[in-house]
Order: structure tokens, then sequence, then C-alpha cells
């Protein structure tokens, strides 16, 4: 299935690229009188959203194929993304828009030079960061004094996961 309208091909329909593999793909080729082998293969043009570090995005909001959400960017509901997002800045509107950044420049660079997310949650909540500047002076000293060190979680197994609800508290 093609993800955008593709205007260098001679049709956009579906019956000319349909998978017989899909729930359904065989009986739809086959109501068309389409051979299934006969089909086009699919001209997929995804390209994927990359969202970076401790990003926000809103309910109901839309992110073009492609496009790049920037560490700590916020995203307003509904908003309509089709433009790269630089970090840390605040995105509104259909089309959406930069309304404004979060943090003025100099702390924007020393929170991307910082990294602060590679960090133990614990750790770096005991710096203070509700006072953004305070907290990265306080993390700059405990990265350079070595008393905070890279978080490595262990892996997910898939069964933990799947044996884990957030609704089994509602049963």
């Amino acid at each position: 299935m093609m993800t955008e309208p593709q205007a260098e091909l001679l049709s956009n329909s579906p019956a000319w690229y349909a998978d017989p593999a899909l729930p359904g793909g065989l009986e739809f080729l086959d109501d068309l009188g389409v051979n299934p082998h006969a089909r086009l293969p699919v001209p997929l043009k995804v390209e994927p959203v990359s969202v970076g570090h401790d990003v926000r995005i809103g309910e109901a909001a839309l992110l073009k194929c492609g496009v790049c959400i920037g560490d700590g960017a916020l995203i307003f509901p509904r908003t309509v993304v089709t433009n790269n997002v630089p970090p840390y800045a605040i995105v509104a509107g259909n089309p959406g828009e930069i309304i404004d950044f979060r943090f003025p420049e100099r702390i924007v660079e020393r929170l991307l030079e910082a990294r602060w997310w590679r960090y133990h949650f614990h750790a770096i909540q005991e710096l203070g960061p509700e006072n953004v500047p305070a907290f990265l002076d306080r993390l700059e000293l405990a990265i350079a004094d070595r008393a905070v060190r890279e978080f490595t979680p262990g892996a997910l197994i898939g069964a933990a996961v799947i044996g884990s609800s957030c609704c089994d508290r509602y049963d």
C-alpha cells in the first residue's frame, strides 16, 4: 500500500498494486478479475520519521513522512508537521510553524552537548531539573568528575513486556 499519492504512476488505484499476501488481497484481485501474479510491485516511497530524545508530540498531530523532530521539541496537539523541527522548538498549527523555543540558544546548545537523557533518571533527578541552567551546571560538573555514568538498561524480553499490563488494574 502506498503512503502518499504518487503523480508519476499511471494509476494510484490499489487494484494495480494489491498484495495477495495481505488479508483479503486475493479476494480483492479476484473480484476485479485481475491475475494476482500479473500485479505490479508495490512502489513504496516511505521515508521514516526521526524523533529525537525527550520529544512531546501532542494528540492527533500529523507528521509527514521523512521529517526529523529534534531533541526536546514540543509538538502541539493537532499540529501538521511538514518540515523538520529543530531541537527544543515549540511547533503548532496547520501547517506547523515554530512559535517559540523552549530555552535560549545557549541553553539549547548546552542541553544538546550534555545529552542528559543518557543518564539514569534517579541520578539526574537529584541534580534538581526544575532550574535548567543550574541543572546543567551541576550535570556538567558531575560528568567532568565522573560522578554520573551513562545508563545502559538491559534488553526487554517480549514475554516480560506482554506479561505486564497497565490494564490489569481496571479488571
